[in-house]
């Protein structure tokens, strides 16, 4: 990166005082500049990281100021000028910020010229999204603050979006407000405060979190998901594709008008591990052999990992993934995966992919950054992250996972998620059997009981009064035993009907549904004071019917029959054999936003969750074992009916609980 300013320093001041005289004088007399260039600096093809100095004067009120540029934003050398502009107003806001113009032109040199000396060079659009950083006004924060950032383009259009609030790190320090931007303008921040004065248009973040079941029975429904023939426009029957490649619609939007949206898109898998970290000591070592669920993938103790991915954003292509099909890998992992020149650089190192579209519905077309060689977009690039094979532990703990992946960005943040008072979280689970998030308290009670250790301290035996061993071992079992009770005795053999989840349970093996939602959706202000974010749920699982448990040979020698080894016996889905099993805990999850009757205890996830779609991953799948693609497009404009006023808000749109009224 290179970043300079005047060729000397002494005419750098020179400059500095005479500007800053002139803007006081002017000041002085009642007659503001409308326009004054208060800096420039120098960019060219590998990017550049632009800082306003809190040293220099004539850029006080806007000192901190950052513009970060990617490489080949710009494929030429450009001059980059900001201009301090008249402040705008901003209607029903508590603050607002002073007004910065910054414009990119193209140098005539290589150099730029000495500031004050406006560059000859025509405006050139940037080719890659750009981030910006600007102090907020000097306001003490209040509880239930929103930061929005105003934007007005070159063509007098303006609306408001959301981003990340940084805090000081200096007492007295002012608190900035960073943004992405695809284009460059006039900037200015402003602070309002929740409720029905929000600005419109307000163009709200959205973080999509793919979080993706990896386990050994998943490979052919990734193949069925991520369907991509590698050609522009070929990845219509992907999930990721289906999902996030529609032009939202806003039935109260002028005409003429454009639409905008910005999406930050990751992945996680379902794979937290299961088993507790334990030496290998006399009388605390695991049985040998280990029994199947724990052998495979990562779920097993000593050096494979016992905490799987633990909720980390999954950057590895799928070409370097494995499958125990080899061929499932090249008919979902197509060549432009595997070639990184498809992909900017910036965008390639990044945990997560960016896209912000803007729709001209004057012209009826769609323009989308980053920009992509050869028309590839961001949904292709996601899409070579989700296919995460089939080596992850068999108990999945997608819920889990999703609360582990947004207290990792929470902790350690990568620009992943946006400022929760401004964006909204959609957390999108794919897969095949129900959740499995095993209360961390209890990861001790899935240690296998054998003569060496007659009963776990907790209670090993709930729901289960078989005295032999290894009483109700197999992990799939207990997810479903423990914690949920049938119209029958749920540990024997059988056909299992009218099956929920305990209520009330007081030992759960699992976390309580509701838990990770509120564990999800719960965050701290500046003021630290409780808030919830915005979130949204697309569930892709199997329904709940059809419960059966059948023996399976412990390999005690003896007939299955006489052993309590008991699991959940998977159901085919013919004729390709896709296997599932019932859940509940997903259904849970939808009914406590979408029934009446069984509301949410925390009375703020009510209003939190803004929607919750439950799509049967059987009802995608043809008789033939095909992707039913008419289904696919079905669920994406469900979704997209569901997201569509939490991204885009007009007067007449809907937030903080109030309901969108008829177009007038």
């Amino acid at each position: 990166m290179s970043c300079s300013r005047l060729p000397t320093a002494l005419a750098n001041r020179v400059w500095t005082c005479i500007q800053a005289f002139c803007f006081l004088l002017l000041a002085s007399c009642g007659t503001a500049p409308e326009e004054v260039l208060i800096y420039q600096a120098y960019a060219g093809p590998n990017g550049a990281a632009i800082v306003l100095s809190a040293t220099d004067p004539s850029v006080a009120e806007f000192a901190g100021t950052t513009l970060d540029i990617p490489p080949g934003a710009f494929p030429e050398p450009v001059s980059v000028e900001f201009y301090r502009v008249p402040n705008r107003d901003a209607p029903g806001a508590r603050a607002t910020g002073a007004a910065l113009r910054i414009v990119a032109k193209r140098a005539v040199d290589d150099e730029p010229a000495p500031q004050g000396f406006v560059q000859e060079g025509t405006p050139l659009p940037a080719e890659a999204i750009l981030h910006l950083t600007i102090p907020l006004p000097n306001e003490p924060p209040q509880s239930g603050d929103r930061n929005l950032m105003a934007i007005e383009w070159e063509s007098g259009e303006r609306f408001y979006t959301g981003g990340w609030t940084v805090t000081p790190s200096e007492p007295g320090g002012r608190a900035q407000l960073r943004i992405e931007s695809p284009k460059l303008g006039v900037f200015f921040p402003v602070i309002y405060t929740a409720g029905p004065l929000m600005p419109e248009p307000l163009i709200t973040p959205v973080d999509l979190l793919f979080v993706v079941d990896n386990s050994r029975s998943m490979g052919k429904f990734q193949r069925l998901l991520f369907s991509h023939n590698g050609m522009k426009g070929g990845g219509t029957n992907s999930l990721p594709w289906q999902l996030m490649n529609k032009t939202f619609s806003y039935k109260c939007r002028d005409k003429m008008s454009k639409a905008l949206w910005n999406t930050h898109m990751a992945v996680v898998s379902s794979d937290l591990g299961v088993m507790p970290k334990l030496p290998i000591a006399a009388g605390t070592d695991w049985p040998s052999p280990l029994p199947a669920p724990f052998a495979m993938g990562r779920c097993g103790p000593r050096g494979m990992n016992p905490d799987g991915d633990q909720g980390a954003l999954q950057t590895t292509s799928c070409f370097a993934r494995a499958m125990v099909d080899p061929t499932i890998v090249s008919a979902i992992c197509p060549d432009f995966c595997e070639n990184d020149k498809k992909f900017p650089v910036l965008e390639k190192n990044l945990p997560y992919v960016r896209k912000w579209s803007e729709f001209d519905s004057v012209a009826m077309s769609t323009t989308h950054q980053p920009k992509f060689v050869d028309d590839y977009q961001s949904e292709d690039a996601i899409h070579c992250r989700s296919v995460l094979g089939e080596k992850g532990c068999g108990i999945e703990m997608p819920l889990a996972s999703a609360v582990r992946a947004i207290g990792n960005q929470t902790a350690t943040p990568t620009g992943y998620l946006r400022d929760p008072a401004t964006s909204l979280l959609v957390v999108v689970v794919v897969t095949n059997e129900d959740d499995c998030s095993i209360d961390p308290s209890r990861r001790k009670d899935a240690y296998p009981t054998s003569s060496k250790y007659p009963l776990n301290a907790s209670g090993l035996r709930e729901n289960c009064n078989m005295i032999s061993s290894p009483e109700c071992f197999n992990i799939e079992y207990r997810c479903f035993a423990l914690d949920n009770e049938c119209a029958g005795i749920v540990d024997t053999a059988g056909a299992k009907m009218n099956c929920k989840i305990k209520s009330p349970n007081p030992s759960p093996y699992l976390t309580p549904v509701e838990s990770l939602v509120q564990q999800m959706a719960q965050y701290k202000d500046p003021l630290g004071v409780t808030q919830y974010r915005k979130m949204g749920f697309l569930l892709l699982a199997p329904n709940s019917d059809n419960f059966e448990v059948e023996y399976l040979d412990d390999g005690s020698g003896m007939p299955p029959k006489k052993t309590p080894y008991l699991n959940l016996k998977p159901r085919k889905i013919s004729p390709a054999e896709y296997l599932v099993t019932p859940q509940l805990r997903y259904t849970k999850l939808e009914r406590l936003k979408n029934d009446a009757m069984n509301p949410f205890a925390d009375i703020n996830l009510s209003t939190a969750v803004k929607f919750v779609v439950l799509q049967d991953i059987e009802k995608l799948i043809k008789m033939d074992g095909s992707l039913d693609s008419t289904a696919l497009s079905k669920l994406a404009t469900s979704f997209q009916t569901q997201i569509a006023p939490y991204v885009s808000l007009t007067k007449k749109g809907t937030d903080s609980g109030f309901t969108e009224p008829p177009c007038l």
